[in-house]
């Protein structure tokens, strides 16, 4: 994902998922920030995340605003 977010527009769809584990959302998404160093707000730009599980949207964002808010 992170090659693609420095070219174009990301659209990640969630639909369908019944279960996502909190240490790969913190690692796919937390991880722009803290391993690719991508800011925030950057991601804010070209990232859409889709879910019929709001949740899952809530908390990914989570992961990526706050990327020190590590997985449990």
């Amino acid at each position: 994902m992170y090659p693609a977010l420095l070219k174009e527009d990301v659209k990640v769809i969630l639909d369908g998922v019944l279960t996502l584990g909190s240490s790969f959302l913190d690692e796919a998404f937390g991880g722009l920030v803290r391993a690719k160093g991508m800011k925030p707000q950057e991601i804010r730009k070209k990232l859409t995340i889709s879910s019929e599980i709001d949740t899952y949207v809530d908390r990914i964002w989570s992961y990526i605003e706050d990327p020190r808010n590590k997985a449990k």
